[in-house]
């Protein structure tokens, strides 16, 4: 079917109390097509238009929190996608993967490298987090310097 052909519907017939995705679904047209219909052939608006749903994603993926869980298993298990999860979850801790480390009690004199393998944290996250949360005499690894001079 070309994008400009139409599907064949009978519009007459169709029950207008339904919601728009019930219709869109029971005739094969989009959402879309049965609000633009709705309008030219002066129906009522849809039951649901306007109207909030009883629990929103975000609040879904609230119910599942849990520090043990990643994002994406509470994403899978509240039904909603990872970026809903992650926004809804943002700045709590989390499991491995996702979780904050504490960095305050980390012993900055070691190695990132160290660091990494005590923490369970990427080196390069070590690095970053090093920046951040060192103090100032320990902001570079003891690695850098720790090599002769040529």
């Amino acid at each position: 079917m070309s994008y400009q052909q139409k599907t064949k519907c009978d519009w007459g017939v169709v029950d207008w109390a339904k919601s728009d995705t019930a219709l869109s679904l029971e005739l094969g047209v989009s959402n879309e097509r049965v609000r633009q219909m709705r309008i030219k052939l002066k129906q009522p608006e849809s039951p649901n238009k306007n109207k909030r749903v009883a629990e929103t994603g975000r609040e879904r993926a609230l119910k599942f929190y849990s520090p043990k869980l990643t994002i994406a298993e509470i994403a899978d298990r509240a039904g909603v996608s990872r970026g809903i999860a992650a926004s809804a979850l943002c700045g709590r801790e989390r499991k491995n993967g996702n979780r904050k480390y504490e960095w305050e009690a980390v012993d900055w004199t070691k190695l990132n490298i160290e660091i990494a393998a005590e923490t369970g944290a990427h080196v390069v996250r070590v690095t970053h987090a090093r920046q951040r949360f060192a103090p100032q005499h320990l902001k570079r690894s003891p690695y850098f310097g720790a090599r002769g001079s040529a």
